[in-house]
């Protein structure tokens, strides 16, 4: 079984304001995620869960059908009362010290670990990236992608189209969602050309996200 998932919660707040948290904190877990490239066997876990808590009463590792499930104290007070990029800096300490502290009892190596940490601190926490590969128009003069930016609070996504020259010549948002994964992914079916200037966002069951005529003067 291959560890590939990482994820925090917080069992000790009401129901609104733990779901809160579990959308903020997701922006920081999947950045942790694609950093963690390390095929990392195990013999039963294939996600760690993070459970932040004002009092651990439950100090073991719990196996949950294999989410390896740990709690670590959180100062929820002082996250509510931080910036945002402090409460970057905040989300992923939680989620570090929780996945070091499973590591270190299942006796993994915790280097894989400690590289996507610094990974993630590296790009000053910034979760953005291109959705699947850029694609030219038939006659190679444009260039189109999908840009992708996921914060604490939302998600969003751009198609991007450039010119030959490799200059800019449309930034149009076309996905605003909640920052969770079950709620952005749908959108992302196929990019593709439907015209020399005409680009197409199709969502996964094949609806049109978004659909863009590109200006040929640029």
């Amino acid at each position: 079984m291959l560890l590939k998932e990482f994820d925090l919660d917080a069992p000790c707040l009401n129901k609104s304001e733990r779901h809160k948290f579990r959308l903020e904190t997701r922006c920081i877990s999947s950045l942790y995620e694609r950093f963690f490239n390390k095929k990392l066997k195990t013999d039963k876990c294939w996600k760690v869960l993070v459970e932040g808590v004002t009092s651990v009463t439950k100090p073991c590792v719990r196996d949950q059908l294999g989410v390896f499930t740990i709690e670590v104290l959180f100062d929820f007070e002082l996250y509510s009362k931080a910036s945002d990029d402090e409460k970057k800096v905040q989300i992923l300490e939680l989620l570090q010290k929780g996945i070091i502290q499973i590591g270190e009892l299942q006796g993994w190596d915790i280097c894989p670990f400690n590289e996507a940490y610094q990974k993630v601190i590296d790009v000053s926490y910034i979760n953005d990236w291109v959705w699947g590969k850029p694609i030219m128009n038939s006659s190679k003069n444009l260039k189109a992608e999908v840009y992708c930016q996921h914060g604490l609070y939302k998600f969003t996504s751009a198609i991007r189209v450039y010119n030959k020259s490799g200059g800019l010549i449309l930034d149009k948002e076309v996905v605003n969602e909640q920052p969770d994964e079950f709620a952005f992914t749908k959108y992302f079916g196929r990019l593709k050309w439907t015209s020399q200037n005409q680009i197409m966002l199709e969502a996964k069951d094949g609806a049109t996200v978004s659909l863009l005529t590109v200006s040929m003067d640029n």
